[in-house]
C-alpha cells in the first residue's frame, strides 16, 4: 500500500495550514469591519483560498496514496492541472446535478485506501444563502443519502458553485461566471448589488460558507481514511474549535465566522 502513515501526516498537515489561512482571512475581514473599514476586497480571496485548499487535499491525498515518489504536499504543477477534475463531481455536463460519481472515489478505491466510496462519509452543513457576512439556511447533507435530490445533488451544487466563484476570482470572470451561475441554476454566489445593475462581486457570507462547506469536506475525508487504515486517535483532524459557535481560545478567539451557528 502506497499511502503510509508518514504521508498522511503529511497530507492532513498541509491542508490544515492551507484552511488556516483562509480562517485568518475572515478574521481579517471581521477585525477591518470592526474598525469601521472596508473589507468586501478580502471576500474574493476567502472563496479562492478555500477551493484552492480543497483542491490541493484531494489532489495530494490521491498522489500520495497512488505515487511511490510521492514527497511533498503541492508537488508537481503540471500534474496537478492534469488531474485537477478528481476534486470534482465526474459529470459530463459539469452543471448536470443528476449524476452522483466522483472520480476521487474511483482513484482511492483502485489505491485500496478505501473499500467503498470516499463521498458515502461526507456529512455536513451546507449554507444555501446569506445575509451580509452571515451564511444562512444552513441544511444537513449526506452524499450517501437518498433521495440524492436532498443529499447529493445539494452538495454537487455547492461545490461547483464555489468551483465558479473561485474562477471568478482567479481570473477576473466576474461578469461571466455570474452570468453562467445564474443560467444554470446554481445557488449564486454573487452580491446583491449584482440584481441591482451593478458589477457582481463575491458576498462574504456566501465566501464563509464556502470555507465551512471544505471545512466539513477535508474533515471527513481525513476521517475515512484514518478509520480505513486503524489511524484512529484523532490527532490529525482539524481542530474542533474551527467549526465552533464560540472560540474561546486560539488564534480565532472571538472570531464569528459561521453567524453564531456550530457546525460539528
Amino acid at each position: 500500500m502506497k499511502l503510509t502513515y508518514e504521508k498522511y501526516e503529511r497530507v492532513a498537515r498541509a491542508a490544515r495550514e492551507d484552511l488556516k489561512d483562509v480562517l485568518k482571512l475572515i478574521a481579517d475581514h471581521e477585525a477591518k469591519l470592526a474598525e469601521g473599514k472596508r473589507a468586501a476586497y478580502l471576500n474574493p480571496y476567502i472563496a479562492l483560498g478555500s477551493v484552492v485548499a480543497w483542491e490541493r487535499f484531494a489532489l495530494d491525498l490521491v498522489g500520495a496514496a497512488t505515487q511511490d515518489g510521492w514527497k511533498n504536499p503541492g508537488d508537481d504543477k503540471g500534474q496537478r492541472e492534469r488531474q485537477r477534475q478528481l476534486c470534482w463531481p465526474d459529470l459530463a455536463d459539469p452543471y448536470e446535478r443528476r449524476a452522483r460519481r466522483h472520480l476521487i472515489d474511483a482513484e482511492l478505491q483502485r489505491a485500496g485506501v478505501l473499500d467503498g466510496p470516499l463521498t458515502a462519509h461526507w456529512r455536513c452543513w451546507v449554507a444555501t444563502s446569506w445575509r451580509g457576512k452571515a451564511p444562512t439556511r444552513w441544511v444537513y447533507v449526506d452524499y450517501a443519502a437518498e433521495p440524492a435530490a436532498d443529499n447529493a445533488e445539494l452538495l454537487q451544487a455547492a461545490m461547483l458553485s464555489a468551483k465558479s466563484a473561485r474562477d471568478a476570482a482567479a481570473h477576473g470572470l466576474f461578469h461571466k461566471k455570474a452570468a453562467d451561475a445564474q443560467k444554470r441554476g446554481h445557488y449564486w454566489w454573487y452580491g446583491d448589488n449584482h440584481e441591482k445593475g451593478g458589477a457582481p462581486t463575491i458576498q462574504n457570507g456566501y465566501a464563509r460558507g464556502v470555507a465551512a462547506l471544505f471545512l466539513h469536506l477535508v474533515d471527513a475525508s481525513l476521517v475515512a481514511v484514518g478509520e480505513r487504515n486503524g489511524w484512529t486517535d484523532g490527532s490529525l483532524r482539524l481542530p474542533p474549535e474551527w467549526f465552533a459557535k464560540e472560540r474561546t481560545k486560539g488564534t480565532f478567539t472571538g472570531v464569528d465566522f459561521w453567524a453564531d451557528e456550530s457546525l460539528r
